[in-house]
């Protein structure tokens, strides 16, 4: 009988690890391609010179049209350019047949997962309309219209506030007053093309916004009932995703005009895509997940500290303290990851850019605990029967 119940613990023993070491590969496969693939794809977003170098501007700050038909012998699509000083936002401006048509398109009309910055069908070409609604992706690193959530923080609203569009009719001053967190739902922003009536356009479903007060310059938070349009008479708003909330959207709202004299300014000059480090980026929320891949690769040690309690087995092999110096390591790295790039006082989300990276780490002690634990019982040396 018990024979038969340690035959049984032994197979039951191998079928946990046989599972423990193809999940373990499965999450350092997924986890690699997920670096790979986000690496990729946030790197390319970005305006790369090649692009920039077709801003249709010349050195005197007003619209080149040779540079317009440069960019527009690519795609005709191309309506004007967009450019918010000292942020990443540096792209041209698409508009297509329907506002999904450049959600998953490149300036080139490739299959592209960043997609384009695009104004909405419903908008005049010439942005001739009191109210024009550009879209944008977010990505966490700032591309696109990444940068667009950090608007949601006072001092970056305050330090942020200008930029300028490009449109074959001229360079138009663009001046940031506010920053919306609503849903995709709200009929104050989506769809609309005027600003008739403006004092008695409320944001209904927005449930926070802040305002750069036109008299003071003050950045105020207050509810959304507070505040309407008046006095904005021709307006440029931008559209990103919100990954708090469920169909979450962050939007900042500019005030368009032929008043130059900001884009001469020392600090509004334009730079060219900086790169933020991804380790001293500021963000705005944490990720659950990241916090549990922490934990479980700590508690990879723990066969490791069973092991080593006070002599059980005399001296230990080179491959368990090799294997337990890996694990260590590992573990600390996934903390110091953790730490550097999360503050769990902001709010929660599920995953943010930094998971896959935490997904390979448990991953790699998982497998180091697993083969090292497998080579010591092979090791293990059968007692003799006595008689």
């Amino acid at each position: 009988m018990l024979d038969a119940l340690s035959f049984a613990a032994r197979i039951g023993t191998r079928i946990v690890r046989a599972i423990a070491i193809c999940l373990a590969l499965l999450m350092l496969v997924f986890a690699g391609y997920s670096i790979l693939d986000s690496y990729y794809i946030e790197r390319t977003a970005f305006a790369s010179w090649d692009l920039v170098q077709y801003r249709p501007i010349n050195d005197d700050g007003e619209t080149s049209a040779e540079q317009f038909e440069a960019i527009r012998s690519i795609n005709s699509d191309v309506v004007g350019w967009i450019t918010i000083f000292d942020t990443h936002i540096d792209y041209p401006i698409l508009q297509g047949p329907d506002n999904l048509y450049y959600v998953n398109r490149d300036l080139h009309k490739d299959a592209s997962i960043s997609g384009s910055i695009y104004l909405q069908t419903e908008n005049r070409s010439d942005f001739q309309d009191s109210f024009n609604l550009l879209y944008g992706h977010h990505f966490d690193n700032g591309a696109m219209f990444g940068d667009v959530a950090n608007y949601v923080d006072v001092n970056y609203l305050r330090e942020h506030q200008y930029g300028q569009l490009i449109t074959p009719k001229g360079v138009y001053k663009l001046k940031i007053f506010l920053c919306i967190e609503t849903d995709a739902y709200d009929e104050s922003i989506y769809g609309r093309t005027n600003l008739e009536n403006a004092e008695n356009i409320t944001l209904y479903s927005a449930h926070k916004y802040l305002h750069v007060d036109p008299d003071t310059d003050r950045v105020e938070e207050a509810p959304y009932e507070e505040f309407n349009f008046k006095g904005h008479g021709w307006v440029i708003a931008m559209s990103t995703c919100d990954d708090a909330m469920t169909d979450g959207r962050t939007v900042v709202v500019a005030d368009v005009s032929l008043d130059k004299t900001a884009l001469e300014t020392e600090d509004t000059k334009i730079e060219n895509n900086p790169v933020v480090d991804m380790a001293s980026k500021a963000l705005d929320k944490w990720a659950i997940l990241n916090l549990i891949c922490m934990i479980l690769t700590f508690l990879c040690i723990v066969p490791y500290v069973v092991r080593f309690l006070p002599d059980r087995e005399g001296e230990k092999k080179l491959r368990e303290i090799l294997g337990a110096v890996l694990v260590v390591i590992v573990a600390v790295v996934s903390l110091i990851l953790f730490v550097s790039t999360e503050n769990m006082k902001l709010q929660v989300t599920i995953r943010d850019r930094f998971t896959p990276w935490m997904i390979f780490l448990f991953a790699a002690a998982l497998l180091c605990t697993v083969f090292v634990d497998r080579r010591k019982r092979k090791k293990r040396p059968v007692p003799e029967e006595t008689t």
